[in-house]
């Protein structure tokens, strides 16, 4: 993945600066690569949740028999 080089901030054979910013780059690919992986992070934290949970009321069931064990495994 990259960006589209949108301009560039120096001239040929002109000396430049450490730190100088040399290109200006089209950060549309990358805010929306960004917004895809918070998206992931966030259904995966909710699969997380609903995990624990199931897990938690699972547990509960086993502790008093109303679950066998195999399904509790």
């Amino acid at each position: 993945m990259g960006g589209h080089v949108e301009a560039v901030l120096f001239k040929e054979g002109e000396l430049v600066q450490a730190g100088q910013a040399l290109f200006h780059i089209d950060p549309r690919p990358f805010d929306a690569a960004l917004a895809r992986a918070r998206a992931e992070l966030a259904l995966a934290r909710s699969r997380e949740t609903l995990a624990r949970s199931e897990a938690e009321r699972a547990r509960h069931l086993a502790a008093e028999q109303a679950l066998s064990t195999e399904e509790h495994e």
